[in-house]
């Protein structure tokens, strides 16, 4: 059961950019500061769950000659938190029943 939990979701840093993105897209510089991270940890998080499909960015042009990045969950992303609560939900079964004994 454990060993099915998937281990990208499973760090509090990604769990938590995956919630946040789910909800809406999300500009790379309100998750720095919903998340208190500095810019290269955030990146380098983001780029590991892009590389696995849960993520995806976008560039959008903005004001004169900046850009913005989004990121947003993909379907995959999706996919993967239901099944992480899921697995979440039967380990949290398991303990409580060992913890009654």
């Amino acid at each position: 059961m454990i060993a099915s939990l998937d281990w990208l979701l499973h760090h509090p840093l990604r769990l938590g950019m995956m919630m946040a993105f789910a909800q809406r897209p999300h500009k790379f510089t309100e998750i720095k500061h919903l998340l208190n991270i500095n810019p290269g940890r955030l990146s380098l998080q983001a780029h590991l769950l892009e590389s696995h499909g849960y993520l995806e960015r976008s560039v959008h042009a903005t004001t004169g000659k900046m850009h913005a990045t989004f990121f947003s969950v993909t379907p995959e992303g999706i996919e993967a938190m239901r099944n992480y609560y899921q697995t979440s939900s039967e380990i949290g079964t398991e303990l409580r029943r060992l913890c009654q004994k």
